[in-house]
This record gives structure tokens, sequence and C-alpha cells, in this order.
């Protein structure tokens, strides 16, 4: 998302893309996991999962809100 959308994006742009990817995850054509595995649930929980871990996020700047409200 950073690529596409670059440093200067404003916000509005990047709550527009990480609407964009959540959309995605949640209605789109998802890879397979492993063959015979055609079950939408499992790559959209697998992402779920790694969003748990804070490996991947929704919005471009999601580690550094995240910091942000742990913090106080």
């Amino acid at each position: 998302m950073r690529e596409e959308l670059g440093n200067a994006a404003t916000e509005e742009e990047k709550e527009k893309a990480a609407k964009m990817l959540y959309k995605w995850i949640e209605e789109g054509n998802l890879f397979q996991i492993r063959s015979g595995v055609n079950e939408p649930c499992i790559p959209r929980g697998s992402y779920h999962i790694l969003a748990d871990e804070i490996r991947v996020g929704w919005h471009i700047e999601f580690n550094e809100r995240l910091r942000t409200l742990l913090e106080v």
C-alpha cells in the first residue's frame, strides 16, 4: 500500500486504500492456501490471524497508530 500511495498521501487517500484492502480480504477472490481448500473463510481468516499478531494492518499507518494508542 505504501508503494502505491507514496509518502505524501492524504489521510483521505490512506483511508480509502485501507477500506479497499479490507473489502478485498472480506469479499475478494483470495489465494488458495493449498490445493483442494476452496472455502474463502480459510485465507480470509489467515489475514485476520496476521492482523491479530500485528504482522499486517488495514491502514498504512497501522503500527504507528497502534503504538500511539498503547502508549496512553
